[in-house]
Parts: structure tokens; C-alpha cells; sequence
């Protein structure tokens, strides 16, 4: 192929052949002559390649955006918990959470945005915090008002709070991730609270509570454990006949915290219930998001920890990354990249410019990869050891287990087209049909056939018409 962007990855019915930078797929049948697979697919490169150029890197750190851990504190005692939550009862004080709030005010005044947007996160469980947070969101307001920016609020919580805290959050809130495992028996065989007890019935009062106020600014996140992937289709279909939200978000439990042995292998076992979940969730019009696994946005870097994340911890911490919750956690030499105090916020400039490094161009062995775009090396957190972060490669098996879902996912893409209405992308299909003379025609249809094309046009994309009314003849095979 002439394009060293595009890539070809297969999956179980076929071969996908995907160019990242475009958004561009085609989906060959395992039946099409590998002959015809070829030229289709020079075809294919040919025609995203001038499409769109690879993403321009930001170079300014910009916090109209934070995330505030007001609390260690917590109802619940979770299996596979990374922070720990409950074990310790400590609160942010005020005046660094009315510092925060300050901060990304004068942040958002200086780079002219005309939005901030605070999110409350653990630690514990935010909600433990409801007077602070009370008092965060009226401070935001006022700020806000001071610039002219309008403000936004976010928060993920495991749910299990008073009718009061539920009415104000459906209120004030825009963004709610509800921590849902799935069924009872799954749910709680992880999420159980202080006194033991099991927590889904209490969730599920709060997801109700959501549905039958139409209220729609939430999402469920499930937690995958190694006891509980091979009932991850169940799990699916639970989502889909139990709450009104469409949007769900898995992910496999980390090593770190309490988790121990309660993480996922990353082995065949694991890619085929992740198939098995994605195929389920199409079927059921559910959209199903894996970390590092998504064709719809592109990136530079995994996560926030390489380009901006600003989390506040309760004891001053300014990190970058969940996992380092508090200045006692162990990565907080790698990702505590600054400090406040009562005279202010100190930047730790070393500790900036090594996570900085950590973007796909600086990643050799990710240059290779579909995911590249995506990905982007995965989780810095996975790849850290105490006090440093290089530019190392993530565990081989994890890389699998993404490429893997990642394939499957562009197949369903192509096929099916997106699993719910509104996604930021448009699909345009091409046949591949049998022309007079032996030779093979892909041609524009809306009909299911041996081989298709789909292009994604992301917001901005702008290139979408050059690619609608291709039509393409290739040699026998």
C-alpha cells in the first residue's frame, strides 16, 4: 500500500484496512481474492491520504478545566478500589478548594475561554464532601460571572446518596458518571458498602431516579473484573433493559489499591467476551466505549497526565493523574506536578516536561500500530515505576487485547454503521461488485455487501465530499 498511515488489522469476519488521520475504513470479506484485497485496498489508501493532516500538538497548559478530590472518605468498600477509598477520613479544606476554583478562573480570564468547568472525583466518594462541593459550585458561579464565562459541572459517583444530593445533581450537573457494575449478583460481588452489605439496590434506586425525571446528562461506567468477564454479555444486556442512558463505558480493573487479584488477563479469553460485549451492544443500539479504544477521537497522548490534567487532592496535590490521589501515594513523584500551599501553587517544571515527552511521536514502537492516534502508548500510570516515567512500552498482552477490540469495533463500524443515532460521523459505503471483462467495480451503495468502505468525517474533518462519490475498478483475482 502507498499510505504509511494505513493499516491493516484483521478480525473475525474479514480484514479492516483503516487510516486514523481520515478516519477512513474498509471492510473486506473473508471471501473477497486476496488479489482484489490488494487493490481495493491501494485504492483505499489512495483516497484518504490528502484527506486530513496528522493532529498539530498544543504546547500551552491550559486550566479552564479541574478536577477537585474533596474527600477520602466513603459508604462504599470496593474490591478492586485504586485510592483505597474509605480507609482514611480526610477532607479537602476550604481554602484550597477555594483556590482551585480561583486558579481556573484567572486561567480561563488569561486564555479568553468563555467556559470553566469544575469535576468532583475520588479519592472516596465526592458526595461525603456535599457541603464543600455546595460550596465549590456557588463560589464557580460567582467567578464565572466576574469573566463572563458560563460554568459547568461534573461528577462520578457511585450513587448512593440522599434524595436531597440526588434532586440538586440533576439540578446543577452536567456531567454524571454512575458507577454500575451490572446485574446484582455482579455488581455486588465487588461494590459492597462499610457494613458489608451489598450496594446495587440503592444504585439502582438513584439510576431510576435519573430515568423517571428525564434527566440525561449521565453515564454508566462498569468495572471489569477477572470473576466477572465471562458474564460480560449478560452484563450488556442488563444496561440496555435497565436504564434509559445509551452511553457505557467498561473498564478492567487496574493493579493498584485494593484490586490484588481481582484484574482481567489479558489473554484470548478477554478479547473474545470484549468481542462478544461490542457485538451485543450493537445489536442492542448501545455505545459501548473501552479505554484507548475509541475511532472517534484522536489524540497525541492517552490521557490528560501528558497534556493537562489538573486534579486537586485533598492534602494540596496538584497531579495529573487519579491514581496519585494524595501527595502519601506512590506515583506522586511521577505525577504530582505541583504543590499548593498557603502562599500559592509551585509547579514542578522536571516532572512536567517528562510527562510532556510521552506522546505518540516519542513512541517508536507505537509508530507501527492502528491505535497509534488512539491509544497513544495507553495508561502512563501502567507504565510507571516509583518515581520515574520514561518513554517504555506498555505489557505486550494489553497492546493485544486493545488491538484486538480496536479491530473488532472498525468492523462493526464499516458494517453496521454506528450502534446509536448522533455519533460525530457520517458513513458512506461502497460494494464490491463483478464488472464486465472480469474486472471488479466498488461502487457507492447503501445495500450490505462483500466489501465496504466507511468514512468517518470528524467535527473539522472537511474533507468528507472528495471521498462520497468515489468509485473504483479494480483487476480480477
Amino acid at each position: 500500500m502507498s499510505h504509511k498511515n494505513v493499516f491493516r488489522m484483521e478480525w473475525e469476519r474479514g480484514v479492516v484496512f483503516y487510516e486514523p488521520i481520515s478516519g477512513g475504513i474498509l471492510s473486506v470479506s473473508s471471501t473477497v481474492p486476496i488479489s482484489v484485497q490488494i487493490e481495493a485496498a491501494n485504492w483505499f489508501a489512495r483516497s484518504v491520504a490528502p484527506l486530513a493532516p496528522a493532529p498539530e500538538r498544543s504546547e500551552t497548559l491550559r486550566a479552564e478545566r479541574a478536577t477537585l478530590i474533596p474527600t477520602t472518605r466513603c459508604n462504599l468498600r470496593c474490591s478492586y478500589c485504586y485510592a483505597n477509598g474509605g480507609e482514611a477520613d480526610l477532607a479537602m479544606p476550604e481554602w484550597l478548594a477555594n483556590w482551585a476554583v480561583d486558579h481556573v478562573a484567572q486561567s480561563a480570564e488569561k486564555s479568553g475561554a468563555e467556559r470553566i468547568e469544575l469535576y468532583f472525583h475520588g479519592g472516596g466518594e465526592p458526595t461525603q464532601a456535599w457541603g464543600l462541593i455546595q460550596s465549590v459550585m456557588e463560589r464557580a458561579r460567582l467567578r464565572a460571572a466576574e469573566i463572563g464565562a458560563s460554568v459547568g459541572f461534573g461528577i462520578a459517583t457511585n450513587g448512593l446518596f440522599s434524595q436531597k444530593i440526588r434532586d440538586e445533581i440533576m439540578e446543577k450537573f452536567q456531567l454524571v458518571s454512575l458507577a454500575l457494575d451490572g446485574p446484582e449478583q455482579i455488581h455486588n460481588a465487588h461494590r459492597k458498602t462499610s457494613t458489608g452489605a451489598g450496594s446495587f439496590d440503592r444504585v439502582m434506586k438513584t439510576l431510576q431516579a435519573f430515568d423517571e425525571a428525564g434527566f440525561e446528562n449521565y453515564a454508566i461506567v462498569s468495572t471489569v473484573a477477572g470473576d466477572t468477564l465471562d458474564r460480560l454479555p449478560d452484563t450488556i444486556r442488563f444496561f440496555a433493559g435497565a436504564a434509559k442512558t445509551r452511553e457505557i463505558h467498561l473498564g478492567p480493573v487496574v493493579s493498584a489499591g485494593r484490586a490484588g487479584p481481582a484484574g482481567i488477563d489479558h489473554n484470548e479469553r478477554a478479547q473474545a467476551r470484549f468481542r462478544e460485549a461490542l457485538d451485543t451492544a450493537w445489536e442492542l443500539g448501545l455505545a459501548v466505549s473501552f479505554p484507548g479504544v475509541s475511532p472517534q477521537a484522536m489524540t497525541e497522548a492517552y490521557c490528560g497526565a501528558v497534556t493537562g490534567n489538573v486534579y486537586v487532592t485533598h492534602d494540596g496535590l496538584v497531579s495529573r493523574c487519579l491514581e496519585a490521589c494524595s501527595r502519601a501515594h506512590p506515583m506522586a513523584g511521577v505525577f504530582g506536578v505541583g504543590d499548593v500551599t498557603g502562599e500559592g501553587l509551585m509547579w514542578h517544571g522536571a516532572l512536567l516536561n517528562a510527562l510532556g515527552k510521552r506522546v505518540v511521536e516519542n513512541l517508536p514502537h507505537c509508530a507501527s500500530c492502528a491505535l497509534k492516534w488512539h491509544c497513544a502508548g495507553d495508561c502512563p500510570a501502567r507504565v510507571t515505576y516509583p518515581q520515574r516515567i520514561d518513554n517504555s512500552p506498555t505489557d505486550p498482552a494489553r497492546c493485544e487485547l486493545k488491538k484486538n477490540i480496536f479491530a473488532h469495533f472498525l468492523g462493526l463500524l464499516a458494517t453496521k454503521g454506528p450502534p446509536v443515532e448522533g455519533w460525530p460521523c457520517q458513513i458512506r459505503r461502497f460494494a464490491l461488485r463483478m464488472a464486465q471483462g472480469g474486472q471488479w467495480r466498488m461502487e457507492p451503495t447503501v445495500e450490505t455487501a462483500p466489501l465496504m468502505v466507511a468514512y468517518l468525517a470528524r467535527k473539522g474533518g472537511g474533507a468528507y465530499s472528495q471521498f462520497s462519490d468515489a468509485v473504483a475498478t479494480c483487476p480480477g483475482g
